[in-house]
């Protein structure tokens, strides 16, 4: 398919969508079967990369008390709050928003391939995984988060990683 897919774009490049459906949607269905029948194995190395990823979630709320039953052992733990110091080169500017959706994001659908396959879209591995990783759902939404993703870190068998910062910034 990595082959196929430049060759592919010369040779349809501008060719309206609706014409490339008539002309590929069959095989595009049965690609996507294809791809549904490895979902498991495919799902296992998601899961996988998951398990050794370093996500630090961050809220613009400090004060909700949903917060504070989800996150703080039932209103047990602190808040800190933190002001990113650009002099001092705050990996706090490294966070990014979450993105609340109704739905979740799909890697790809039968109207990207299309897309793709005549030109008019491309796949690019991080801008899928910041989809996952920066999107969670609308029901979320009061958290107003911000996750800054250091992908397995330092120590990728550690469960988690300590985070330095600098005093100022606390």
């Amino acid at each position: 398919m990595g082959e196929l897919l430049p060759i592919a774009r010369q040779v349809l490049r501008g060719l309206p969508p609706e014409e490339f459906d008539q002309m590929f949607s069959e095989a595009i269905v049965e690609g996507l079967r294809d791809l549904e029948k490895g979902l498991s194995e495919k799902h296992a190395l998601l899961r996988e990369f998951a398990s050794t990823s370093k996500v630090l979630c961050l809220s613009e709320v400090g004060d909700s008390l949903l917060m504070w039953a989800y996150y703080a052992e039932q209103h047990k733990g602190v808040v800190l709050r933190f002001r990113p110091v650009r002099e001092l080169d705050s990996m706090f500017f490294a966070a990014r928003p979450v993105h609340y959706s109704k739905n979740m994001p799909r890697l790809f659908d039968e109207d990207f391939m299309s897309d793709m396959l005549v030109g008019q879209a491309l796949t690019n591995a991080q801008e899928i995984s910041q989809k996952t990783i920066y999107t969670k759902a609308i029901e979320w939404h009061h958290e107003k988060e911000w996750r800054l993703c250091a992908g397995s870190g330092w120590k990728p068998d550690d469960p988690y990683e300590d985070v330095n910062f600098f005093k100022p910034e606390l």
